[in-house]
């Protein structure tokens, strides 16, 4: 029997897809802050496929460090690491249909065609997302500014170390960061300091809690992904906090344009 009717049998059996499994086995009696979406987290793990045999291990080499929710890892480990402290071990069984990533450096040995992966993570630190964190991200040379140039790398570091790409795959990374300093640079000097950065993410972030209040009061089912805060940031060209089909569809050829939403405040909001 092959490893796709086995996951078929399972999952019939089991009433639907197929869920993460989780086994806490040690947790820190401190925890000042549990990872959630956004934030970033540093950890090692060793991996071990269905027969128990290890597949890989970050121990002996760098740890890991990714942004939770924003395409950086697979989507079983994305979840199964939420809620994870300082220093904390937990055990994640992922099933094959959360388990796919494409291919690139971070996660090369990973392989593609097992029903279960298991993995034991020792999270070494949680950092909690903060505005400054995220322009240091991005910020890959550390000049304290972004240009057109560095988000265009930033982006295909993305692709190669952790297989990031654009939902879209007509959107090219040149036309996409300079919509992005558009979108951001104040005060067009084709750079965008903390300053800019933080300024355009505030005003957005606002709008974007007002339209998710009005959703809640009209119960409108969200649909589309939440807004990624890198440079996939400017796909919510409606500046509603979800990034539907329809803006990632038409993304390629709205990005051409100028964007519609300005960085213009007036004296008292700079």
């Amino acid at each position: 029997m092959s490893s796709a009717q086995i996951r078929a049998l399972e999952e019939a059996s089991n009433g639907g897809p197929l869920d993460i499994k989780v086994e806490n086995t040690w947790k820190p009696v401190e925890c000042p802050h549990a990872a959630k979406r956004l934030d970033f987290v540093t950890f090692h793990y060793k991996g071990f496929l269905e027969d128990g045999k290890k597949f890989d291990q970050t121990y002996g080499r760098e740890p890991i460090r990714i942004q939770l929710g924003v395409g950086m890892i697979m989507a079983g480990l994305d979840k199964g690491l939420r809620g994870m402290c300082d220093t904390e071990l937990r055990k994640i069984q992922v099933p094959y249909r959360l388990s796919r990533k494409n291919k690139c450096k971070v996660w090369k040995n990973i392989p593609n065609d097992e029903h279960w992966l298991t993995f034991n993570i020792e999270m070494l630190t949680v950092e909690e997302w903060s505005l400054n964190k995220q322009f240091t991200f991005m910020d890959i040379n550390n000049d304290t500014y972004l240009t057109q140039n560095e988000l265009v790398k930033f982006t295909e570091k993305m692709r190669k170390e952790f297989g990031k790409t654009w939902s879209n795959e007509d959107i090219d990374n040149v036309m996409a960061a300079k919509y992005y300093i558009k979108y951001f640079d104040i005060n067009g000097d084709a750079k965008i300091v903390y300053e800019e950065f933080s300024k355009v993410m505030e005003r957005d972030m606002a709008a974007m809690e007002s339209a998710k209040a009005l959703r809640t009061k009209s119960k409108t089912k969200q649909n589309g992904r939440k807004r990624d805060p890198n440079v996939a940031w400017i796909l919510d060209f409606n500046n509603d906090g979800i990034v539907s089909m329809e803006e990632i569809e038409a993304a390629d050829t709205i990005i051409q344009n100028e964007p519609s939403i300005k960085p213009i405040f007036s004296k008292d909001e700079l």
